[in-house]
């Protein structure tokens, strides 16, 4: 079983020694936090979301390190996704994409149902999937709005 730890600008995994410094974490880390620590069984089948980038690609890419079978969730970002996949099957480990809107309830069930049958039953979901709205708050329109709350909070549930 892995270990995965998460400290300020660092995500380091025990098993595997998969290590990178990216800022993003460090924002993270001081918000969660020094440390993250979270026991993983081999070859738990994973499902992560927002996993072509940022903070999702590093947890895909940790969790796989740790033996993890990772469905790497993306929406519309295909050669980002498949970058990953490629990078997580360069260590020897088992991953595959898997193209869904989080805002749209049967594109991710059909992702867990996908996900299932290339690699086997769910153990563990990592929502990673988010946006940020970049323009000033008073020239946010409702629909931007209903946009970022679509993702990043009806998309958890």
């Amino acid at each position: 079983a892995g270990r995965l730890y998460l400290a300020e600008s660092e995500l380091r995994l025990r098993a595997g020694q998969v290590e990178w410094d990216q800022p993003i974490l460090s924002s993270l880390a001081s918000t969660m936090g020094s440390r993250v620590d979270c026991a993983l069984r081999a070859e738990q089948v994973t499902l992560v979301t927002g996993a072509a980038t940022g903070i999702g690609r590093a947890t895909a890419i940790a969790l796989a390190g740790a033996g993890a079978r990772v469905a790497v969730g993306h929406c519309r970002q295909t050669n980002a996704a498949q970058a990953v996949v490629h990078a997580i099957q360069a260590t020897g480990r088992v991953a595959m994409a898997f193209d869904a809107d989080v805002t749209d309830t049967e594109a991710v069930e059909a992702m867990v149902r996908d996900t299932e049958v290339a690699l086997g039953p769910l153990d563990i979901a990592v929502h990673c999937a988010g946006v940020i709205q970049e323009k000033p708050f008073l020239d946010t329109t409702d629909e931007d709005w209903a946009h970022v709350v679509g993702i990043d909070l009806r998309g958890v549930f």
